[in-house]
């Protein structure tokens, strides 16, 4: 009864005054709160049901899946949260930043898990969620947040017998060396990091500049999975290494000049082109032309622009397509000089540096064909 009068106060009703009058009121309070608690869910929910259990198993991989297969079965997209695609295919330990990184079939990270309290591993993916609740046209989009967890002994089994050093502290056990592919290559996970901390500084410049920034650009962790989408079909082996490479890496041995001298020939095909670049281009660009970029950072770099470089974007291949019919000088104003020119009979050829063939070719001073082959 303290209770209701405390509520009957709040809302303007006095004690003595009929007991039904203050309902309404009640229902005028609790009404919006209701929904504003419901709409606030969208976009910043963190949903349950991904956790294992105690007696989780010991295979990370496995029990990742799991924890995927388990969310996707309780969750549909009829109830608003879309399903997880991604599967892991295998877990990358980095000792000295004590996480865990899983990688889909593709080699393409999705899930990165960092140790917490008690040595367990925790770690999150946004999934896709709409109201479902309200009518089609009212729907609104947004994203929840997925978590995992791994205990201590399912990423590092040899950490339950840990050795003691010999001044008596315990160390934590190394990571074990990834297998390379078919083709003798690893995933890099010191350019990994390393693309992480770029997409953080990149989008805190474009934010003060006042720039476009992408969803979640204050996630960059959640951020790089959706930028290397980019790169899945051309230059897929943007963060691969040969294990050397990875240890010389590792022990921060770069060749900076050579990196350096090709990152300023990409920029400069870039900058010829006027190709359309992503929204951290211009931070990276600015970084090199000053000077700033050295080691990891560099070399990063240095493979993005070079990939970026050899490879037109849709909007790169409409603008080379739109040369057929202009002048010489439209071209030069449009795609900027050819790479290489080739004549032969009457008829000449301008060769634009993209893989594997661009060429512009002239009758007079007239383009009458515009061929781009990728070459596969």
């Amino acid at each position: 009864m303290a209770l209701f009068d405390r509520i009957r106060n709040a809302l303007g009703v006095v004690p003595g005054e009929e007991r039904l009058r203050w309902w309404p009121g009640l229902l005028a309070l609790l009404v919006p709160l209701g929904i504003w608690l419901g709409s606030a869910c969208v976009g910043a929910a963190e949903l349950e049901g991904a956790l294992p259990a105690e007696t989780a198993g010991t295979d990370p991989v496995a029990e990742l899946n799991r924890q995927i297969e388990k969310f996707n079965a309780t969750r549909q997209p009829d109830q608003g949260t879309f399903p997880i695609k991604q599967r892991v295919a295998r877990v990358e330990y980095d000792s000295k930043e004590d996480t865990a990184t899983c990688l889909d079939q593709q080699g393409n990270a999705f899930l990165t898990l960092k140790r917490g309290e008690g040595g367990r591993f925790r770690g999150r993916i946004q999934v896709e969620v709409r109201e479902t609740v309200l009518p089609s046209a009212d729907r609104r989009w947004g994203h929840a947040t997925v978590e995992f967890l791994l205990l201590r002994e399912t990423v590092l089994p040899s950490s339950k017998a840990a050795s003691e050093s010999s001044s008596g502290r315990r160390e934590r056990p190394a990571a074990p060396a990834p297998t390379p592919g078919p083709d003798g290559l690893i995933g890099s996970q010191v350019l990994r990091h390393e693309f992480v901390r770029l997409l953080g500084d990149a989008a805190a410049a474009t934010r003060k500049t006042g720039g476009t920034l992408p969803e979640d650009w204050d996630k960059p962790a959640f951020l790089l999975p959706q930028v290397l989408e980019e790169y899945k079909s051309k230059g897929a082996h943007l963060l691969h290494v040969t294990p050397e490479e990875e240890r010389k890496f590792a022990e921060g041995k770069f060749n900076d000049a050579s990196t350096a001298k090709r990152a300023r020939e990409a920029r400069d095909v870039l900058k010829n082109m006027k190709m359309d670049l992503s929204w951290y281009f211009p931070y990276m660009l600015d970084q090199l032309g000053a000077g700033k970029l050295h080691g990891a950072r560099l070399e990063l770099v240095g493979r993005l622009l070079l990939v970026r470089a050899a490879w037109p974007s849709g909007e790169d291949l409409k603008r080379f397509y739109s040369a057929k019919g202009r002048t010489k000088e439209e071209v030069r104003r449009l795609l900027g000089d050819p790479k290489r020119i080739e004549k032969e009979t009457g008829v000449e050829r301008w060769h634009y540096p993209w893989v594997a063939l661009a060429v512009i070719s002239f009758d007079g001073e007239i383009a009458t064909s515009a061929h781009y082959d990728a070459g596969y």
